[in-house]
């Protein structure tokens, strides 16, 4: 067997938002598991159904929302993670 390549599948580096095919450099900073070019992708996927979707990840703080309830304070631009 082939040792198992250090690169990303496509889908590990694609955008996760529906309809969106460009290259995810962010990543959700709740489960850490999906990606994103943009902040407005990422609340376009938020609201498609990834809030439904998304946990916490292991050793993660618990109960941290990915988007603030709409009277809450608007959070700083930290909602995303730099995936470098």
């Amino acid at each position: 067997p082939e040792p198992a390549s250090e690169q990303p599948s496509p889908s590990d580096t694609t955008c996760a938002a529906p309809g969106c095919l460009k290259e995810a450099h962010l990543k959700c900073s709740r489960c850490q598991t999906v990606r994103y070019c943009s902040k407005a992708c990422q609340v376009t996927h938020w609201k498609a159904g990834h809030s439904k979707a998304c946990r916490a990840a292991p050793g993660a703080p618990a109960n941290r929302p990915e988007e603030p309830a709409p009277d809450a304070p608007a959070a700083p631009e930290d909602a995303l993670a730099r995936q470098d």
